[in-house]
């Protein structure tokens, strides 16, 4: 599992380095599995909200760097990988195409007895 994290522990200014380094390690990797949790900022898009998002330019910078490793780790295929999140609506639309996400999966909020099976009631 892949938390945003992982990709800035070093800082900021070394972030496409962190990247290049975890892209290397799962091109190696096969029959497995990859979750990309909570990494919204790392694939949100990339045109501002407002003109004065200065914040926006740094990120986007990231999601560009990170669109040829998730393509080339799509084209591979060794490892299944999963990005979840909350906001779609504000990925990428180049993380979203197809081709280099085959399935987006939308799922609901739980009803009542979902709710209590997560919260371990079986009532």
């Amino acid at each position: 599992m892949l938390s945003p994290g992982i990709f800035i522990e070093k800082g900021l200014e070394y972030i496409e380095a962190q990247a290049n380094s975890i892209f290397s390690r799962l091109q190696k990797l096969s029959q497995t599995i990859v979750l990309f949790d909570e990494c919204d900022e790392l694939f949100r898009d990339r045109r501002p909200l407002e003109a004065a998002d200065q914040t926006r330019e740094i990120t986007a910078f990231v999601t560009a760097s990170m669109l040829p490793k998730l393509q080339n780790l799509h084209d591979t295929r060794n490892v299944l990988f999963f990005i979840c999140t909350n906001q779609i609506r504000t990925m990428d639309k180049a993380v979203t195409r197809g081709g280099r996400i085959d399935y987006v999966i939308g799922i609901g909020y739980p009803d009542e007895q979902q709710e209590k099976n997560i919260n371990g009631c079986l009532c």
